[in-house]
C-alpha cells in the first residue's frame, strides 16, 4: 500500500501498531511519517519502519 492510501485508510481505521516500509511507493514513508504524527487522531499510534533486501538469486530459488 502506498503512504496517501494508507493515509486515507486511517481516517476511518485506528491499529494498534504501523508497519512503514522504507521503500514504499508514492509518498515516502518519512513524509507518512511526518502526516501520521501531525494529526492529533494518528499521533499517538506507534510506528516501525521496515526495509527487505531480497537478492533476486535467492528468492527465485525459494
Amino acid at each position: 500500500m502506498d503512504g496517501e492510501r494508507a493515509l486515507k485508510r486511517l481516517q476511518h481505521y485506528q491499529p494498534d501498531l504501523i508497519l512503514l516500509d522504507i521503500q514504499m511507493s508514492g509518498i515516502d514513508c518519512f513524509e507518512t511519517y511526518r502526516r501520521l504524527k501531525a494529526d492529533r487522531n494518528t499521533s499517538h499510534i506507534p510506528v516501525i519502519f521496515l526495509i527487505v533486501f531480497v537478492q533476486r538469486t535467492r528468492m527465485l530459488s525459494i
